[in-house]
């Protein structure tokens, strides 16, 4: 908002988080701006996300007829993964 990192303080008790007022922080929007600049200065991060960020320019990338249930079987894809992979 307004051009500035906003901060939202959060106070955690078990599963139930409870938002604070919300306050533009300078700090924030500073080291935002410093990790932007870091970004740029590197370029990209490694190969996959060059390769990643060349198919989308390039158009390899099409949207979902139906995005929620592509969100959920991701998802569950993720879930199924992570559980078989505790397991071992």
């Amino acid at each position: 908002m307004d051009g500035y990192v906003h901060v939202v303080p959060v106070v955690r008790e078990g599963l139930i988080l409870f938002l604070k007022t919300i306050y533009p922080s300078r700090k924030g929007d500073q080291e935002t701006q410093e990790r932007r600049a870091r970004m740029r200065r590197r370029g990209f991060h490694d190969d996959e996300e060059k390769d990643l960020i060349t198919a989308y320019e390039s158009g390899e990338f099409r949207p979902v007829k139906d995005q929620q249930a592509a969100k959920q079987t991701a998802v569950q894809a993720a879930r199924r993964y992570l559980r078989e992979g505790c397991a071992d």
